[in-house]
């Protein structure tokens, strides 16, 4: 289990009788908790699950509430992963750019929108700095560069992500609201003016839509990198070319038959009729994603032949 407890809290004279328009806080607060779970699901896939709690404390010409994100991370999964593998609670935030301690030598995406002020992205390009990925941001007509974690970038080349974002610096944008702050450990680690907030709403997120193309099928052999036993599960870690890919298993019955053999071994081959949809970022970056669409054979690890499982359908 691991969790984070934030203070935000919205300061204006409109606030003055700690009493905030719920048109304006419902909005924010479940766009909050769409982005955590966004976060979540985009670095820690089904290998853990995030809950938004949320109490509410008045205090001065101000409207505050304590937020609690509280991560769970599926016992079946620890055995099978590296519990590193799963990114915590905290670091989710500061990708999304809530907790930022200090100087940090990247930045989150709340951090990284307010510097944009608006400007459209020109290129990124991932660097090494100290030993760690980074990834070094230009925007268009600007010399200036700055330094924002990876997975920062996969959020703000998230349509989602950006709207989840506005919608929580939204409320500055009406009269009487000046500030909105993020408080962790008795400390603001991030505030949001009106004017910044007005720069993150000018962000044109029809603009950043991605292009898919067609999607296109393939025979290949993915071979298992990271299952998760839960036959709800609709998403799998492969390894595939050479890389760890997440491919979606929403067609098959490969968690129902691995609970049913009582378990699958990292390194088990899946011989499978694979869809590939290939998508276009607005930052031109083009990413693949993978759905099985059937499986054809099943190779068990450490045997001395094959077992195959399933049966090819009839075309």
């Amino acid at each position: 289990m691991s969790k984070d407890v934030i203070r935000i809290r919205y300061n204006g004279p409109v606030l003055a009788n700690h009493a905030i328009d719920v048109n304006h806080l419902a909005p924010a607060l479940l766009s909050l908790g769409d982005l955590c779970s966004l976060a979540n699901k985009k670095f820690n896939g089904e290998r853990a699950s995030v809950k938004v709690l949320v109490s509410v404390d008045a205090e001065h010409s101000c409207f505050e509430f304590s937020f609690e994100l509280v991560q769970k991370i599926y016992d079946m999964a620890i055995s099978l992963i590296k519990t590193d593998d799963v990114k915590n609670a905290k670091q989710l935030l500061e990708w999304i750019g809530i907790i930022t301690v200090g100087s940090p030598a990247a930045l989150g995406l709340l951090r990284l929108l307010k510097w944009l002020k608006g400007r459209k992205v020109e290129s990124q390009t991932l660097v090494k700095q100290d030993g760690k990925n980074v990834v070094e941001i230009k925007v268009v007509g600007d010399n200036n560069v700055i330094i924002a974690y990876p997975q920062t970038m996969e959020l703000y080349n998230d349509v989602k992500a950006i709207k989840n974002t506005q919608n929580i610096v939204k409320p500055l944008t009406e009269e009487g609201y000046d500030t909105l702050e993020f408080e962790y450990k008795e400390k603001v680690t991030e505030e949001v003016s009106k004017n910044e907030a007005l720069d993150i709403m000018s962000i044109a997120v029809d603009l950043m839509e991605e292009t898919v193309e067609e999607p296109q099928e393939i025979i290949a052999l993915v071979k298992v990198y990271s299952p998760v036993y839960d036959a709800d599960v609709s998403i799998w870690r492969f390894e595939y070319g050479g890389k760890h890919e997440y491919m979606d298993l929403s067609e098959t019955e490969i968690a129902k038959k691995a609970i049913e053999r009582g378990g699958t071994s990292v390194d088990d081959i899946y011989r499978v009729r694979l869809e590939i949809t290939q998508v276009t970022t607005p930052a031109g970056k083009i990413k693949n994603r993978y759905k099985i669409k059937e499986v054809l054979e099943f190779r068990q690890v450490n045997l001395p032949k094959q077992i195959e499982l399933f049966e090819k359908k009839d075309d």
